[in-house]
């Protein structure tokens, strides 16, 4: 594995990259305590009567401030109707949905949740959000009751009206109805109808069976926007015509550059650790989208920024060394970032014979490169389900797995050679792989792996917007480095037809009929739903559909100022970046360590 280790490059404090970016600032060292004079005893007078001591203040939240933070890759959109929900970054702070994690439960609360992964829906760790309470009576039926006194954000065309059930039909509908929304190519089937027979009650009709399935869906994945602002412009596409019912307001986006919010005045929420307390304690919300490695470190380092998360491990221990008084946490990759997926649609492809997608799973020695490329800081089995906390009552460690599928975790570039000359491949093949700028050097390792059993792989490299829109509409060619979702098993987003994120274009009738035993089941009867999905899971990797690579953990960082924060990333089941509702800052901290409020 000789020279697979990344090799990386600091920039100095000065860089000019930063300084592009950023104000630059320097931080003032603290004024060390006065040591204290020792002053005469006093004549003894008559002892006044004992007091009982009194515990001091804990510190509480402040308000004001403007949080700094990165995102890593850019917005590629503003409204969930045409994006995927998990990608509208900034969204998640404008609009709100009927539920939402409840912050109370988490690492900064009583710990019950990590809120660390999204596209996980638990009801026990949810609260009402734009519904205050909800029930599913029968097992096609949903019913929300919708919070009263919700104002959307004042500006035009809708001027800070009331929310009500109307508009809540009306976005639940308007998702099940665009033809580019991800709910109604994945869940459109289930779903019948959404009818308000008051102004402050929602009722969601299901396919027969099937209300579990809507549940999650309707209750987190959707926005709730104005009717005015669609009738008027089309859509929220353009960042301008965002407009919800959310902490905070899109004031300007710059593209691939920063995405700036203020506070709503009013907004109609409070802090479930401290209920008395209205939300959001910012005055705003900065994204600066800075792609560059180098350059996040070094505004990290300096603090021109307050938060980043993605931090790799290599990076983490310069960030020791360089502030040690950051904060931080550590996480395994999300949505598996490692995948290599093929083609089995295509006759003329070879990856529709599992033979081949065996050689090509034990032709790459993941261990090592889980030891050399990661430093050891990554697992080496991950998938279909990832060994998060909540999911730990899903996932099966791999020793505990048949051997048929321990041994695709195993390097055998000899069993490898034997599978594809059985295939009809004695010498191998030309293949041709998509990725993002970004990926080449993992992609990379793949290739001089493959080479050494006749594999020849070019490496198609595009830039990440591309990229992102060949993904979405699965049009590579043959192969693809992407993700896979394996933090929210039950959905099965990369198994199924109609699923976007089914790269390798699987249709396989025993993964199709465990889904629909799970979706019957989801929510209303979660054991037999458990049961169906774990029985499914070696079946799944037993077909080597696609070639895990290690997962690497990485870090979530933050400079000590920011306060009533544990390293949350998303609360609640799809809302990344939405945790600016909760933290404060300590801006007299900030400004006794850099110099700056």
């Amino acid at each position: 594995m000789k020279g697979m280790k990344r090799k990386i490059a600091w920039l100095l404090v000065s860089s000019l990259m930063v300084a592009v970016l950023l104000a630059s600032c320097a931080p003032a060292a603290p004024t060390p305590a006065p040591t204290p004079t020792p002053t005469p005893a006093p004549m003894p007078k008559p002892a006044p009567p004992e007091k009982e001591a009194v515990a001091p203040v804990a510190e509480g939240p402040k308000y004001g401030g403007v949080f700094t933070g990165i995102l890593s890759t850019p917005v590629v959109g503003f409204d969930d109707a045409y994006t995927f929900p998990t990608n509208i970054y900034v969204t998640h702070l404008t609009n709100e949905e009927l539920l939402t994690g409840d912050w109370a439960k988490g690492p900064t609360g009583s710990h019950q949740a990590s809120f660390l992964i999204r596209g996980t829906f638990f009801p026990e760790i949810e609260r009402g959000c734009l519904a205050e309470s909800w029930e599913i009576p029968d097992s096609e039926t949903i019913i929300y009751r919708i919070r009263k006194g919700v104002r959307f954000q004042d500006r035009p065309p809708v001027n800070g009206r009331e929310m009500t059930a109307d508009d809540v039909v009306f976005s639940i509908k308007r998702i099940f109805t665009t033809p580019a929304s991800y709910l109604a190519t994945t869940w459109g089937r289930y779903f019948k109808s959404v009818t308000a027979p008051d102004k402050g009650t929602v009722v969601v009709k299901a396919a027969p069976g099937n209300a579990g399935t809507l549940f999650p869906g309707t209750a987190e994945y959707i926005k709730i926007v104005p009717r005015e602002v669609i009738d008027k412009y089309g859509n929220m596409r353009d960042w301008q015509n965002v407009i919800g019912t959310g902490p905070f307001i899109l004031k300007d986006y710059v593209s691939d550059s920063s995405a700036t919010l203020v506070k709503n005045p009013n907004y109609w929420d409070n802090d479930p650790l401290h209920p008395q307390n209205r939300l959001p304690y910012l005055d705003g919300v900065k994204w600066l989208i800075i792609q560059d490695t180098s350059t996040q470190q070094a505004a990290l380092r300096t603090a021109k920024v307050d938060w980043h998360t993605g931090v790799a491990w290599e990076e983490m221990e310069t960030l020791r060394k360089t502030n040690p008084e950051a904060k931080s946490s550590r996480i395994l990759q999300a949505a598996h970032l490692n995948i290599v997926w093929m083609r089995t649609d295509r006759r003329e492809l070879p990856f529709g014979d599992i033979r081949v997608r065996r050689a090509l799973n034990v032709a790459i020695d993941k261990k090592a490169i889980k030891d050399s490329y990661y430093g050891g800081n990554a697992e080496l089995f991950t998938t279909p389900v990832a060994p998060y906390p909540e999911l730990m009552h899903l996932f099966t460690p791999l020793e505990k797995l048949p051997e048929s599928v321990q041994e695709l975790y195993q390097y055998n570039p000899e069993k490898a050679k034997q599978l594809l000359a059985e295939a009809g491949y004695p010498r191998g093949f030309k293949a041709e792989m998509l990725c993002s700028t970004a990926q080449v050097d993992r992609v990379a390792i793949v290739k001089d792996y493959w080479a050494r059993i006749g594999v020849d792989l070019t490496i198609d490299a595009k830039e990440y917007t591309v990229y992102n829109s060949i993904i979405n509409a699965r049009t590579h060619k043959q192969m693809v480095y992407a993700y896979l979702a394996s933090v929210a098993p039950f959905w099965f987003l990369s198994w199924l037809p109609t699923t976007f994120q089914n790269w390798s274009m699987i249709n396989d009738q025993r993964i199709n009929q465990t889904y629909d035993v799970i979706m019957a089941n989801l929510i209303l009867n979660q054991p037999k739903a458990d049961q169906a999905l774990k029985e499914i899971i070696p079946y799944i990797l037993e077909q080597a559909w696609y070639v895990e690579l290690p997962a690497p953990y990485t870090y979530t960082v933050w400079h000590p100022w920011v306060k009533g924060y544990n390293g949350e990333w998303t609360v609640g089941y799809s809302q990344p970046y939405n945790f600016p509702t909760y933290v404060w800052l300590d801006r007299d901290l900030r400004e006794k360590m850099i110099g700056k409020r």
